[in-house]
């Protein structure tokens, strides 16, 4: 599936350069892409469930 996809070392999470490649990948650039958006616990990691949420605007 696509998280497994974007998660290229396994560990069950996404970092902020697994999440810029899948981006860069997927729209062909990374501009307004803000991974801290994403990232609800502040960990430095997407989980699946950040990844399928909303982005935050705060």
């Amino acid at each position: 599936d696509k998280f497994q996809w974007i998660d290229k070392n396994g560990d069950g999470m996404v970092d902020e350069s697994e999440a810029l490649f899948y981006v860069n990948a997927s729209h062909g650039s990374v501009e307004g892409f803000k991974f801290s958006a994403f990232d609800k616990d502040s960990n430095g990691y997407l989980s699946l469930e950040e990844m399928d949420s909303e982005p935050s605007t705060s």
